[in-house]
């Protein structure tokens, strides 16, 4: 059996392998001892460079390889099943994913920076899975993780899942757009807030935010008699009215009376002598007189309504639901 040079001339199943049981090996000792030890050492080694190509092919020697070049990658050559190959990428070139022999993370492609690096496991015969993928400067033992990192699976930290928000979970954002992963919503617009100790989520008014908070006044409103306060009014201008002619008798008690004043004046005063007493007029009976006239008045009973300022100051904030 010939000496092997690389593990693609070994076998997994051991009794497949040279030298068998039976088989002369003379002086060959020595050159099979050789050859074990350093496919050992191919297999933790850095191997030959690759140059990029739509499927490439891994050296037999080596683990660790570079990938040179700009083309496009959408597949690697048939090695060993179980076979791990480090990559790492001297420049920008796109891996392409192919969820039948090259499966990526995320299943999306992938675009390589310099100094990127991805491990492959060939899983079957010319199948490769890419197990990480570590843009260059990331680090994923600490520190700041710069880059694009795509992750498969549940993502936890200390046993809760990074991505805590599930979908249509709604939340408030203060920009013009929904962020990258959530959609916004147009079920409410032009509203306020309010906070509640129950359920949320609901709504109600008929007013938009827009309008109550443009206004400048009150509503126009009338006074009702019920709403004034108790008052009193200034007397204002009466008169009474005559009521109707009459007369009233008079008696001297002795003496005689003699009428004073000319021209036939109703006054009477008493005579002169010394007998002369005073005169009084007899009562002509009850009567009445009727008032008219109206207290002072002011005001005009027209509608009227209040200054305000409503015009507060805002922040507008969209809803969106995670995707």
């Amino acid at each position: 059996m010939p000496v092997p040079t690389s593990a693609a001339d070994l076998s997994t199943v051991l009794a497949s392998n040279s030298p068998a049981g039976p088989d002369a090996i003379g002086t060959s000792m020595d050159d099979y001892l050789r050859a074990a030890f350093g496919i050992l050492k191919q297999m933790v080694s850095l191997g030959t460079d690759i140059a990029s190509a739509s499927t490439i092919t891994l050296p037999n020697d080596g683990q660790v390889f570079r990938v040179t070049g700009t083309t496009t990658i959408t597949g690697i050559a048939a090695s060993w099943n179980g076979r791990a190959a480090l990559l790492r990428f001297d420049g920008a070139l796109q891996l392409t994913h192919n969820a039948s022999n090259f499966s990526l993370p995320g299943a999306a492609n992938i675009t390589t920076a310099a100094g990127d690096w991805a491990l492959f496991v060939q899983t079957a015969s010319g199948v490769w899975r890419c197990a990480q993928y570590q843009p260059a400067g990331a680090s994923l033992a600490g520190g700041t993780v710069t880059g694009a990192i795509n992750f498969t699976g549940t993502l936890t930290k200390n046993g809760v899942a990074v991505d805590a928000l599930p979908s249509t979970t709604a939340m408030m954002f203060a920009q013009a757009a929904a962020p990258t992963g959530w959609t916004k919503s147009a079920t409410h617009n032009d509203k306020t807030l309010r906070v509640v100790s129950g359920s949320g989520g609901g709504s109600g008014g008929s007013v938009a935010f827009s309008t109550l908070f443009a206004r400048t006044a009150t509503d126009a409103h009338t006074l009702t008699e019920a709403q004034l306060p108790a008052h009193a009014h200034d007397a204002g201008t009466y008169s009474a009215a005559s009521a109707g002619a009459h007369t009233h008798n008079v008696v001297a008690s002795s003496g005689s009376l003699v009428m004073s004043g000319a021209g036939g004046a109703s006054a009477f005063a008493a005579g002169t002598g010394a007998s002369n007493q005073a005169a009084t007029a007899q009562s002509n009976g009850a009567h009445t007189h009727t008032v008219s006239g109206s207290s002072s008045s002011v005001g005009s009973g027209s509608a009227h309504s209040h200054n305000i300022d409503m015009q507060v100051q805002y922040v507008d904030v969209i809803i969106a639901t995670k995707n």
